[in-house]
């Protein structure tokens, strides 16, 4: 009988230090090296106990994220308009594909194994260009803290 849960039980160790990995160390990042309003498309863990606006740019906390996502108006311009008062943005760029407003800078990338996440890569885009070297210094502060199995690489300004 209990076969068919071995697989799931035998991952669920994995599984726990993906979102160890991943989603809590973008819930530090968010609310312990760069407060300050933030969007992603993961919500959960990044809104926990943060005090700070959290904007939900795949529908989940937004109800104007939501449309955009399901009527596939998800386009550079809806997302400029959108994060407009949004400092950075954590997301997966697969997910934004040809949609990432041309005026982010993607500055960093989160690596992380991947079992229960969407993607093992997670990308930080300044949104707004006047907290560059706010964001940089927060990322070199950050990089040293992340667990085994989770790195932070840098890069020059990118456009998407």
């Amino acid at each position: 009988i209990a076969t068919p849960y071995a697989e799931t039980t035998a991952r669920t160790p994995a599984a726990a230090r993906n979102i160890y990995q991943q989603q809590y160390q973008m819930h530090r990042f968010a609310t312990l090296y760069l407060p300050g309003p933030v969007a992603v498309n993961d919500l959960g863990y990044v809104a926990y106990r943060n005090p700070h606006h959290v904007l939900d740019l795949w529908g989940l906390g937004s109800e104007t994220a939501r449309r955009l996502t399901r009527g596939a108006g998800r386009t550079a311009e809806a997302l400029t308009e959108l994060t407009r008062g949004v400092g950075y943005a954590m997301i997966y760029d697969h997910w934004f594909a040809g949609a990432i407003p041309p005026g982010w800078c993607r500055l960093a990338e989160l690596r992380t194994s991947r079992v229960t996440a969407a993607s093992g890569v997670v990308a930080f885009y300044l949104v707004d260009p006047g907290l560059e070297a706010e964001m940089r210094a927060a990322l070199a502060r950050f990089a040293p803290t992340l667990p085994a199995g989770a790195r932070i690489e840098t890069a020059d300004c990118a456009a998407p």
